[in-house]
């Protein structure tokens, strides 16, 4: 049976540089308020560990929230790192491009 919780973590709520909280606001990081509780075995809950730890999430809380929203459609934490990893590249070519053509410009006199 399935117990579904409501609670709220400090650590969930993050607040704007204006000192406003995102409770009840569409932010990218919204406050968790609900809680699903089950029971596994002893060996399951080792498995998940393991796993957990394997993939480099957080928690295993974390890394539940992860899988079972991803069965609902939203990325996965490793896709979401795939696609950080891909933007830092791109950011540092263009760092790259930008400083080249500076030096150019400056061989140029511009």
């Amino acid at each position: 049976m399935a117990v579904v919780k409501s609670t709220m973590v400090k650590s969930d709520i993050v607040k704007s540089d204006a000192g406003e909280s995102n409770i009840g606001k569409s932010n990218i990081v919204k406050s968790k308020t609900k809680a699903i509780v089950f029971r596994i075995t002893e060996e399951d809950y080792e498995r998940l560990e393991s796993k957990t730890r394997a993939t480099g999430a957080r928690s295993l809380s974390e890394f539940a929230r992860s899988k079972l929203l991803r069965a609902v459609g939203e990325p996965s934490l490793a896709e979401v790192g795939r696609k950080l990893s891909e933007l830092e590249t791109a950011v540092q070519h263009l760092a790259e491009m930008f400083a080249r053509s500076r030096a150019v410009g400056r061989l140029h006199g511009d």
